[in-house]
């Protein structure tokens, strides 16, 4: 697949490396036409919003360091334009409320993967692709 700016971007979040290479994998085997960046946590996710701000962010809930709920809610609180997409091993309630309430759009878990993420992709790529990632390239507010 060639690899152009107008192809949508979703940024994965996740630390653990062979988890990430699965899910991209995982996507890349489907319909959905798309390119990756990758964040091993936080830190790496906030530069990758400020540098190429993605169209969709898939984040982990757990991570070292920052948790996957705090760096959803400091991006929210920059880029809140910016779709983030839960997912998770916990089938815990109070992790869904605590990810809607940091401004996640939705929460997968990860044992559902293969039945319910890309349904919520297509969905979330869909009503976002009129926005536009140009204003977030000048946003010198993020960590």
């Amino acid at each position: 697949m060639e690899e152009n700016r107008s192809t949508p971007l979703i940024l994965v979040v996740e630390n653990d490396p062979r988890v990430r290479q699965l899910i991209m994998e995982w996507i890349n085997h489907s319909d959905l036409e798309c390119r990756f960046a990758e964040a091993d946590g936080s830190k790496a996710a906030f530069a990758q919003v400020k540098n190429e701000p993605p169209d969709v962010i898939l984040m982990d809930i757990s991570m070292p360091y920052v948790d996957g709920i705090q760096t959803t809610r400091v991006i929210h609180r920059i880029a809140p334009e910016i779709p983030v997409v839960m997912l998770t091993i916990m089938e815990e309630s109070h992790y869904k409320a605590e990810a809607r309430k940091a401004g996640a759009l939705d929460f997968v878990n990860k044992r559902e993967m293969t039945t319910r993420l890309l349904p919520v992709l297509k969905r979330v790529l869909k009503k976002n692709d009129t926005r536009s990632r140009t204003t977030l390239l000048s946003n010198p507010s993020l960590p």
